[in-house]
């Protein structure tokens, strides 16, 4: 069940020069993370010493208005592999994210 994704050649030239923006991109991101921490103590935390380039700000906490989930399905639904995942299940019902946008 292989998936054969491949990008343009335009999208990775992109993407090689976003790698000469990486560090500030994420230096960036965990700065502002570090301005979220106090609001929402039920967030994914990271071990000490891990720097997180902050795709996501994953938070366990309800939300009271929502324009609809992170994650309709989680992947293991989808490719049908036969496998109980009760935390992955959990953690896809309970989460949302914080929006972390890189704005220099």
């Amino acid at each position: 069940h292989g998936l054969n994704y491949r990008i343009t050649e335009f999208a990775a030239a992109i993407g090689a020069l976003e790698t000469e923006r990486l560090q500030e991109i994420v230096d960036f991101k965990n700065n502002y993370a570090d301005t979220l921490h106090s609001s929402h103590p039920n967030r994914l935390k990271l071990p000490d010493g891990m720097i997180s380039g902050y795709y996501k700000y994953i938070v366990f906490d309800p939300i009271e208005k929502s324009t609809g989930k992170v994650y309709e399905e989680q992947c293991h639904h989808i490719l049908k592999h036969n496998v109980e995942l009760p935390n992955s299940d959990w953690i896809a019902k309970n989460h949302w994210c914080v929006p972390i946008y890189y704005n220099p």
